[in-house]
């Protein structure tokens, strides 16, 4: 089945964060020991962020539900609810989804050396963690490291990420890299995963239109 197609947030696709009871195959469940003891943070109980860390703490998917419900005229809100995550994040070492949707908020503010030491503890806890393999090379594709991104869309394929649209990108990041005769083929191999995806379809015909292409190594 095809994978929740990206969600436009500005300028920068951000992968939806998965919603509960809505796990895809190779994605990272949260540990038993997180389940079982996670901590709410030092400042719970007495203080509003405090208390904001221990909802994340329980239920990480509160996380992308407050940004996408929160007032875009008052960026302070989104300030202190990712201070709050990060909270929890801290106090919960051992749990894998709060660190990835913790990086999903700190993408989202533009918070790109955070999100990526999150990420990367994330990929710690489950290296074939799925999403947080796909964040991660967003993260990377922000920081203009093409190789870094191509490198982690290969490994969250590699672990099942079949979808045409992580073709699309892989496919974006090999052009930026000047390997036409690569991004052909990721573009090819979205098209054959779903022959309608306009990205692809685009991103194709303008390689058809940019000149020789080079050789795919």
């Amino acid at each position: 089945m095809m994978r929740p197609r990206h969600r436009q947030f500005g300028s920068e696709k951000v992968p939806a964060p998965r919603r509960a009871g809505g796990l895809r195959a190779g994605a990272a469940p949260s540990t038993p020991s997180a389940v079982e003891h996670r901590q709410p943070g030092p400042g719970a109980g007495n203080s509003a962020l405090g208390q904001l860390a221990g909802l994340f703490a329980d239920e990480p998917e509160l996380i992308p539900a407050f940004f996408e419900s929160s007032d875009p005229s008052a960026p302070a809100d989104n300030e202190r609810a990712l201070a709050a995550a990060f909270e929890a994040a801290a106090a919960n070492p051992d749990h894998a989804d709060l660190h990835y949707f913790t990086a999903w908020a700190a993408l989202r503010l533009g918070k790109l050396s955070e999100a990526e030491v999150l990420l990367q503890h994330a990929l710690e806890l489950n290296p074939h963690y799925i999403d947080a393999l796909i964040l991660s090379a967003k993260v990377a594709q922000a920081s203009n490291d093409p190789n870094h991104a191509i490198t982690l869309l290969n490994r969250a394929i590699a672990a099942g990420a079949d979808y045409p649209d992580v073709y699309v990108m892989l496919a974006s990041q090999w052009h930026a890299c000047g390997e036409a005769g690569r991004a052909r083929q990721s573009y090819t191999r979205s098209l054959e995963l779903n022959p309608t995806l306009p990205e692809a379809r685009t991103g194709l015909a303008s390689l058809a239109t940019s000149g020789p292409s080079g050789g795919a190594r």
